[in-house]
């Protein structure tokens, strides 16, 4: 059961970093965020500071390990997923081809953490 539980550690602090880069990049990246397509600066800086504090959190709960909270952490991550999903299929925003890329990537980053997250707990 150890090697599981330094796994999950290290697997919460790869979403954790994850988390607070992507964070720290929309609130202060406006050259990223222009090549995007985003046309306001209010929404990226919403998401940033969201993750920011998600970031955080899940740092936190990677020192405890309770399991209520990881496995709370993984329908978090599920549900961003999901809604990238939905923003890549009906394209509600009018982004640049870089724009939805980077939506695709950071959900395949955050799908593959969710798998790894799942499978040590």
């Amino acid at each position: 059961m150890l090697p599981n539980i330094k796994k999950l550690k290290r697997v919460l602090n790869a979403n954790a970093v994850f988390s607070t880069v992507s964070g720290l990049l929309l609130i202060f990246d406006k050259p990223l965020i222009d090549k995007m397509g985003i046309g306001n600066y209010l929404t990226p800086l919403i998401i940033g500071i969201g993750l920011l504090i998600f970031g955080v959190s899940v740092f936190y709960i990677s020192r405890r390990l309770k399991i209520v909270l990881v496995k709370f952490i993984i329908i978090q991550d599920l549900v961003w997923v999901l809604l990238s999903i939905v923003a890549l299929v009906i394209r509600p925003w009018e982004l640049t081809g870089l724009g939805y890329g980077l939506i695709a990537a950071v959900a395949l980053t955050i799908g593959s953490l969710t798998l790894l997250q799942k499978k040590y707990l």
